[in-house]
């Protein structure tokens, strides 16, 4: 069983204590230097649930992205996996006939060398084919050369790069082209040929990838969801293992994604809703895969791109607009946002998680106030100059800590929250909703590679500069014998927790709970 906030009972008591604990009820204790040696040396760890984006094929304002310099950079990271692209028109060099360049297999050999897997998106579209740049037949051939000849190298084939973008506005369609996030043309309910067009090219890329490489896996859709509910109604392939999205939350905590539904929206869904009435990743996730369950479609989920940037904003002089879709985030914001998505995507049985980006990219640097404020170059964990930002420390702790963590749901437990904490920046979201932090604490149970028990909690406000909100916690497990070690994922120290006895059961009174995840440990 999941234990997400969103279906744990949580009882309304308020806590008489109110502030996080500074007694010696939860008193840090020296850092445990073994893990944090290994955090900062260890190159070996290599998270299989873990990934993150790359621009290895280095075009537009991504010529600094040299593999060699950062390839160690992804080693010591820890993750298992980095999601990359090869260009149709760069592999096929007359029609029918292709050629890896040496630039692509650099960086493919080097992944390959440090034993990071490789999620390749074959993007973009070929001139040789007429008016249909993306003629499903030769992209479907392209992508049975790509698996053959990247056979070992390349364990996943990504079909197409977020199709509603430039894929179809080669159809005169998608948000380019007047199209809106449903698939639709704006302002009415008729579905775009593209989507459709798009689902018939990913089935005989799926197809002709199988029959050349039957190990390598075939992912993609990757629009938003209702776009991506309405391809897995139409019908998938069986041979395309899963479903690809990019939860980007905007201006939001990672626990909710921008796509709450009102009348208007579930209209434009299909008549359907594509989250629970908060709008939470948990149910964006879970509802997603329920439904391609019941359309016999793919039954797993990766998440090949998402992330916070951390660029300037722009004043307009209008205080009320903000010039696009994102906010910018300080730097801790950032660490402590990636961390509560990488674990909660664990929780929720993510297959893979992947973070938007290893790098900054360097658009507009004839313009240095535009550059700075250009949120696309602020995304990375690594700055263009080679400085690792709080984000990279923090992700290196969480593919690294959590290395090993499986789903369980061994544990029956509650948590009683304490003071209310809501959210004081709620977003209104250009769809008509409203968007904004749940007041709860989120948690998630995981059993570790020497099968403790591990739950992993935090709150899920936004991070501001008030201290650890206060719970109390009981489990049912016998409080004599049990030892609870906590470690807080943001600092990476470790410390042992006060537990008292409460009917024979394992009780945390005023557990500091902070918006960053921290991990209870019962060591047995």
């Amino acid at each position: 069983m999941r234990n997400p906030v969103y279906t744990l009972v949580l009882l309304a008591t308020v806590l008489r204590a109110v502030a996080a604990p500074t007694t010696p009820a939860q008193t840090e204790t020296q850092p445990n230097q073994t893990i944090q040696e290994s955090i900062a040396t260890s190159t070996d760890i290599r998270n299989q649930h873990m990934g993150v984006c790359t621009h290895f094929i280095r075009k537009k304002g991504m010529k600094h992205w040299d593999p060699k310099t950062y390839m160690p950079a992804l080693a010591e990271l820890g993750v298992g996996w980095i999601r990359d692209e090869v260009l149709w028109s760069q592999i096929e060099v007359e029609k029918g006939v292709y050629k890896m360049r040496w630039q692509d297999m650099e960086w493919i050999n080097l992944a390959h060398e440090n034993n990071i897997k490789i999620i390749l998106t074959v993007a973009g579209g070929s001139s040789f084919y007429g008016e249909d740049s993306f003629d499903p037949e030769g992209y479907a051939k392209l992508c049975a050369y790509l698996a053959e000849e990247l056979k070992g190298k390349v364990d996943v084939f990504e079909v197409q790069n977020e199709p509603f973008h430039h894929y179809a506005s080669h159809y005169g369609e998608g948000t380019k082209k007047g199209g809106d996030w449903y698939g639709l043309t704006n302002g009415t309910l008729d579905v775009q040929g593209w989507v459709d067009h798009y689902r018939i090219t990913l089935n005989k890329a799926a197809d002709a990838v199988k029959a050349v490489n039957p190990d390598a896996k075939v992912i993609g859709l990757g629009s938003f969801p209702a776009i991506n509910y309405r391809q897995i109604e139409a019908g998938l392939s069986e041979n395309v293992d899963g479903i690809t999205a990019h939860p980007y939350s905007y201006r939001v905590v990672p626990e909710i994604m921008p796509y709450k539904d009102n009348e208007k929206t579930i209209e434009k869904n299909g008549g359907r809703r594509v989250t629970d009435e908060h709008g939470t990743f948990a149910s964006f996730i879970e509802m997603q895969l329920d439904f391609s369950a019941k359309h016999n479609g793919p039954d797993e989920m990766w998440l090949t791109e998402w992330g916070y940037s951390s660029f300037r904003e722009r004043w307009e002089g209008d205080p009320n607009k903000w010039g696009g879709n994102y906010w910018g985030f300080n730097d801790h914001a950032v660490a402590v946002y990636a961390q509560r998505r990488f674990v909660e995507g664990l929780g929720l049985g993510v297959e893979v998680s992947v973070y938007y980006s290893l790098l900054d990219d360097d658009y507009s640097q004839d313009d240095p106030l535009k550059a700075e404020s250009n949120s696309e170059n602020h995304f990375g964990l690594i700055t263009k100059d080679g400085e690792r930002k709080p984000v990279y420390f923090a992700i290196q702790k969480v593919a690294k800590l959590t290395d090993g963590f499986t789903v369980s749901d061994e544990l029956d437990y509650e948590i009683v929250k304490g003071q209310p904490r809501p959210d004081s920046r709620p977003v209104n979201w250009w769809n008509g909703s409203t968007i904004e932090a749940l007041d709860e604490i989120c948690n998630y149970q995981f059993k570790d590679a020497n099968g403790d028990n591990v739950l992993a909690v935090w709150s899920m406000e936004r991070v501001g500069d008030r201290s650890a909100r206060a719970a109390n916690i009981t489990i049912d497990v016998p409080f004599e014998g049990t030892k609870v070690e906590v470690t807080d994922l943001m600092t990476g120290k470790v410390y042992e927790a006060f537990t008292e006895d409460k009917d024979g059961k394992l009780f945390l009174p005023h557990f500091a709970v902070p918006p960053h995840v921290v991990l209870i440990r019962l060591v047995r």
